[in-house]
């Protein structure tokens, strides 16, 4: 029997983790006392936001956060349209230290690059404290509130995943992939016995909590912890999946689990024809880093590939605004969602396409 790793802890359905009303129409007594309650919150996440910012020394990603939260409760953000003025606390220490650090311009990527001077005046990365090579994920399961993951295995889940994949809508799923679809179930048998049972890629079944039947596939793939990166992708979310909260749950599992492992670098890549998945890789926070031009050919023709990326720093406030929209607060009577998850996770992406 598979081990269950209890990844999700979401926030209780207290004034602490109150989600904003979607009615327009709120009186104003209760927007007063809304705003009473969450008073303390956001000045406590004010500074809990700004120490981070400081650790990292990136105010632009406080900034943006920050003013988002306090919009999302309406209250006016006193940051709007402000800078900090002079050295944060971390330049102020770098500074008073001799270290000299300055901003290298990417034209590519748009961004000011963090890096160091060498004793030749060459431009370096930033040192790594203390950096261990993280251990590569394992064959275990992982559990949530919509879904888990298991261990991919054709005797427990081939049957229901063909079974969903036959579903109508669910043939545009193999268009991108460099497999599929399978004439036949005994074909999809065999695929999933003989090329889904090795450790890179290492594939698992995303299990709908409510029915106990596995509904899409995912992986880890390009796993390299020397380096620090882990690459999540052969997704095929099967009608029965697509546009569910368990969807978006089973992603969040997969960047939890491969950050607290130790990675620094998660990596979604994908068809740059494929919409889609473009979408829902900013959706989810994962920044676009551009285009390998003509980078495999797949089924016999041309694949031009669209990368991503989120990073270890990104990740802690990734994982707050991810439990959040996970929250049972967030869904009401029908199940649709307060709050879009994309508002949620705009103010992490270093770069949007």
């Amino acid at each position: 029997m598979e081990e269950i790793i209890p990844l999700v802890h979401y926030p209780s359905t207290t004034s602490e983790h109150r989600c904003p009303s979607s009615t327009k129409r709120v009186e104003e007594g209760q927007r007063r006392e809304k705003i009473r309650n969450t008073q303390a919150q956001i000045r406590a996440t004010v500074g809990r936001e700004y120490s981070r910012a400081i650790l990292a020394d990136e105010h632009r990603l406080f900034l943006k956060l920050t003013s988002h939260r306090m919009r999302s409760i309406g209250i006016p953000s006193p940051l709007r349209g402000r800078r900090l003025a002079g050295r944060s606390p971390y330049q102020e220490h770098r500074h008073s230290t001799g270290f000299v650090e300055e901003p290298f311009f990417d034209p590519l990527n748009q961004e000011k690059m963090k890096q160091e001077l060498n004793s030749l005046n060459q431009p370096v990365g930033m040192v790594v404290p203390g950096w261990t090579p993280p251990l590569a994920p394992e064959r275990e399961c992982m559990t949530g509130h919509f879904c888990r993951l298991e261990p991919l295995d054709a005797t427990s889940h081939a049957e229901s995943l063909y079974a969903a994949n036959s579903l109508e809508g669910g043939e545009a799923n193999w268009t991108y992939l460099p497999y599929g679809p399978f004439d036949s179930f005994e074909d999809y048998y065999d695929w999933i016995e003989n090329d889904c049972g090795g450790h890179d890629p290492l594939f698992f079944a995303i299990i709908d909590q409510v029915t106990g039947k596995a509904v899409g596939v995912a992986s880890y793939l390009r796993v390299n912890p020397p380096c620090g990166s882990i690459e999540v992708g052969h997704l095929n979310f099967s009608p029965l999946l697509q546009r569910k909260p368990a969807a978006t749950e089973a992603m969040y599992l997969m960047m939890s689990n491969a950050f607290a492992l130790g990675f620094r670098r998660y990596e979604w890549k994908c068809h740059a024809l494929n919409a889609p998945s473009r979408a829902a890789a900013q959706r989810l926070g994962i920044s676009y880093e551009g285009i390998l031009r003509q980078s495999t050919v797949v089924k016999g023709r041309s694949r031009d590939t669209a990368w991503y990326a989120a990073i270890d720093d990104e990740w802690p406030g990734l994982k707050d605004v991810f439990e959040e929209w996970l929250s049972p607060s967030n869904f009401d009577e029908q199940g649709k969602q307060r709050l879009r998850l994309s508002g949620l996770t705009e103010a992490f992406l270093n770069n949007r396409e």
